[in-house]
């Protein structure tokens, strides 16, 4: 069908010609490349971290794939519970951005063709030399859909474009239009429709909308936040970071027993995620996996914000941690 001529107009986009990650293969979510994955590789069992997303379980489930859990260590390295067999797959997801020399130490423990790197929370650390790499970029830019795979092993198919990107989108535009609060139960909306993980090719909008970014920018912006962040907070925060990982990060993740801290956040209108209370159904209370799930405080430190923004979240936290 060719291209309409005439008539409305549709959003106005500008192009930059900066996308990291030309030659991935695109789908409409993280969730989805790794069902084309599973598709196409097949593997006997894959051993996933017990300190994950539960969405990231829908794939496996749908390709009726075997699944294990293994721990992670206080480095976030697989602990002695990974015991993979010849035919079975690993994936380790790089969180918060911060833990790409893992992945490369866990591709070399263990076999860099067996290894799945979980980049959805690492938009811009490029891929390693392993058997794929998934990326996300919804959570990094404001996009209704998209999910990346960096594979050369296979060249999985996605029949047909996801065609639900407006009604995906509503949550972005009542966002711009400034009521926050608002726009978040047409998140969660959005969030829930993912949950059908067949694969589709990554939407029109999502790719106009991709080539609209400028990446250089964002990415220093996120490392100069979050350097801020770091630098106003690292001595109350368990967690200490590498500066040769800080790349882009999805955020600063905040690690404090402050059982307060979260609402006072909230209170202060300093929106923040719990990665992730799934875990807890399948963790002791006493583990490593969910002590994080109740201490990691993931700060924003991404490109939407500045100087004063940084100021202001830091003045929250010190204010409680100190009272």
């Amino acid at each position: 069908m060719s291209d309409a001529i005439g008539g409305y107009f549709s959003l106005e986009v500008p192009r930059f010609d900066g996308f990291p990650y030309p030659v991935a293969h695109r789908f409409q979510s993280a969730r989805a490349a790794f069902a084309a994955l599973l598709d196409q590789g097949r593997p006997a069992r894959v051993w996933m971290p017990s300190y994950l997303c539960d969405a990231m379980l829908e794939p496996l489930a749908a390709a009726s794939v075997p699944t294990s859990f293994y721990s992670l260590d206080a480095d976030f390295m697989p602990d002695g519970s990974l015991q993979p067999g010849e035919s079975d797959w690993i994936l380790y997801v790089n969180y918060f951005g911060l833990h790409g020399e893992s992945a490369k130490a866990v591709a070399t423990r263990y076999g860099s063709q067996r290894l799945i790197v979980d980049n959805s929370q690492a938009f811009f650390c490029p891929p390693e030399e392993v058997l794929a790499t998934l990326y996300s970029p919804r959570k990094f830019f404001g996009v209704p859909d998209g999910g990346l795979l960096a594979c050369a092993a296979f060249t999985p198919v996605a029949p047909s474009e996801d065609e639900r990107s407006p009604s995906r989108s509503l949550h972005l535009l009542t966002r711009l239009d400034g009521a926050v609060e608002k726009g978040y139960a047409q998140f969660q909306e959005a969030e829930r429709s993912f949950s059908d993980v067949a694969p589709k090719r990554m939407s029109r909008l999502t790719n106009a909308l991709l080539d609209g970014i400028d990446y250089d920018a964002a990415r220093r912006r996120r490392n100069a936040n979050f350097r801020q962040l770091d630098d106003a907070l690292a001595h109350v925060n368990e967690f200490s970071f590498a500066a040769s990982e800080q790349n882009g990060p999805l955020c600063y993740p905040l690690l404090s027993r402050d059982e307060g801290l979260r609402d006072a956040l909230i209170a202060n209108r300093i929106f923040i995620p719990r990665y992730w209370p799934d875990v807890l159904q399948r963790v002791g209370p006493g583990s490593r996996e969910a002590a994080w799930v109740n201490a990691v405080h993931p700060l924003p430190c991404d490109h939407r914000y500045g100087e004063s923004d940084m100021a202001r979240i830091i003045e929250v936290v010190r204010k409680r941690i100190s009272a």
